[in-house]
C-alpha cells in the first residue's frame, strides 16, 4: 500500500512540474469587467474567470506555441465575442478595431509587460479572421498584419501581393523590425483576410462639434463660411497610419462638416458655370489657410490631412489642400478628378468638358491642372507653378 501511494504521489509531483513548465498554472484576473472610453464611447468588457498565463523564457517558437495552446483552453473567446459586437455596433474599420483590441489589452494587462498585450492583439485579430504574423527578438514581440495597401509611417515588408505592416509599435520612431528578428512559424490564420486600412465609412462614435470660421475672396467678393467640425474625427485621424494622398481623399467628412460646408457652397456656386465654380473653389483652398510644410511643423515629411482635418487646422500644405480641393470638386460639381504628385509638390487634375491650358491625359481623359496652393491666388486654371512646369509627375486616382 505504501508503494502504491508513493507511485501515485510521485506521478502527481512530476505532473505538477510538467504543467508548471507548460505554463498551465495561471493567475486569475479578478476584475469582473473592465470599463474605459474609446474615443468617448463607453466600453465594458466582461473578463470574469479570465486567466493570465505566464510566457516562459526565452521567447521562442516553442514557448509562444505553449502560450497559444493555453489561450485556446481559456475563455478568451468570450472577450472576442464582445469585441466583435463593439466592432459592429460602433462601425469600426480594421484599424479602429485593432485600436479597440489594443486599448482592451492595456486595461487587462496594465501591470504586465508589453509582450502580453502584443500576444493578446495577435490572438484576437487572428481569431477575428485577419492574416497576422508575430516576429520576436530577445524579449520583444512585433505584430504585423498582411495588407494590400502600402503604409508610409509604419515598418513594412513586401509580401505576396501586398505588404506586412508592423502595427504593434505605432507611434514609435520608424524602423524595420524584420532585419533583426525571427519570424514565428506558428500560423494560426492560414486563410485570414487582408487588413484594410481604408476609412470609407464614418464610425458611430460620440460627437464633439467645434465651429471654425474661414474667409476668402472670390472674384472680388469677400466670403465667410462657418464650418462645424467633428473633433472626434480629428482626434481619430491624429493617430491614424499614413496611407497616401489617394487614401485620405476618400475619407468622408462628418455629417456636421458636410452639412455646414456643402450647404454654403451649393448656394454660392449655383449661379456659376463649371469653370468659374472650379476657380472659386481654388480661391477657397488657397486663401483660407496658412501654409506650413510638414517638416517645419512636425519634423517629419509627408503628413497628409483628410478634408476635415485641413478645414480644422490653421496650417496646411500642398498635399492637404489638394486632397480637400479634389474632395470638394468631386462632391459639389460631380467632376472626375486625379491627384498629381510631383517631387515636393502636389496638385489636382479636373476633367472639365473643355480642357484649359496644357491638359494632363490619363486613361483617355483630358484633365485640367489646378493648383490649390498658389500663395497669391493669381495662378489661372490650367497653369502650372514655375517650379514644376517641366517636372515629371505621378498620377493618383482617388
Amino acid at each position: 500500500m505504501l508503494k502504491l501511494y508513493t507511485n501515485i504521489f510521485g506521478k502527481l509531483y512530476y505532473g505538477i512540474l510538467a504543467m508548471c513548465a507548460m505554463g498551465i498554472f495561471s493567475e486569475k484576473i479578478f476584475a469582473e469587467k473592465i470599463v474605459f472610453d474609446f474615443y468617448q464611447a463607453p466600453i465594458e468588457i466582461e473578463v470574469n474567470e479570465l486567466q493570465y498565463f505566464e510566457l516562459q523564457t526565452p521567447i521562442n517558437e516553442s514557448n509562444i506555441g505553449i502560450y497559444y495552446e493555453n489561450l485556446e483552453r481559456s475563455n478568451y473567446w468570450n472577450v472576442l465575442y464582445q469585441l466583435l459586437a463593439y466592432k459592429n455596433q460602433l462601425i469600426l474599420n480594421d484599424w479602429l478595431y485593432y485600436r479597440l483590441i489594443n486599448d482592451t489589452a492595456e486595461q487587462i494587462y496594465k501591470e504586465k509587460a508589453d509582450k502580453y498585450k502584443v500576444l493578446f492583439a495577435w490572438y484576437m485579430l487572428a481569431k477575428s479572421g485577419y492574416s497576422v504574423q508575430i516576429n520576436y527578438s530577445d524579449d520583444k514581440l512585433f505584430l504585423s498584419v498582411y495588407s494590400l495597401q502600402k503604409i508610409y509611417d509604419l515598418p513594412i515588408k513586401e509580401y505576396k501581393e501586398g505588404w506586412l505592416v508592423e502595427i504593434s509599435h505605432y507611434g514609435e520612431p520608424l524602423k524595420s523590425p524584420y532585419l533583426a528578428t525571427t519570424r514565428l512559424n506558428l500560423n494560426i490564420s492560414n486563410f485570414g483576410s487582408p487588413f484594410d486600412f481604408n476609412l470609407t465609412q464614418l464610425p458611430n462614435l460620440p460627437k464633439s462639434v467645434e465651429r471654425v470660421s474661414l474667409q476668402f475672396t472670390c472674384f472680388g467678393e469677400m466670403h465667410k463660411v462657418d464650418v462645424d467640425i467633428n473633433r472626434t474625427m480629428v482626434q481619430l485621424m491624429y493617430a491614424y497610419p499614413e496611407g497616401g494622398l489617394d487614401a485620405h481623399t476618400n475619407v468622408p467628412m462628418s455629417e456636421e462638416t458636410e452639412e455646414s460646408l456643402m450647404t454654403y457652397f451649393r448656394e454660392m456656386l449655383s449661379n456659376y458655370d463649371t469653370p468659374t465654380a472650379v476657380r472659386c473653389l481654388l480661391s477657397f483652398t488657397r486663401q483660407s489657410f496658412e501654409y506650413r510644410s510638414d517638416s517645419s511643423l512636425y519634423r517629419i515629411a509627408n503628413v497628409s490631412f483628410t478634408p476635415e482635418e485641413t478645414l480644422y487646422y490653421q496650417f496646411s500644405d500642398c498635399e492637404d489642400r489638394s486632397i480637400l480641393f479634389a474632395s470638394l470638386v468631386r462632391e459639389l460639381l460631380g467632376l472626375p478628378v486625379i491627384l498629381v504628385e510631383f517631387d515636393g509638390h502636389a496638385g489636382v487634375g479636373v476633367a472639365l468638358e473643355n480642357p484649359v491650358g496644357e491638359a494632363i491625359y490619363f486613361q483617355g481623359i483630358a484633365y485640367t491642372y489646378c493648383d490649390p496652393t498658389s500663395s497669391d491666388d493669381s495662378l489661372p486654371l490650367g497653369a502650372f507653378p514655375k517650379n514644376v512646369s517641366h517636372a515629371s509627375y505621378k498620377v493618383l486616382l482617388p
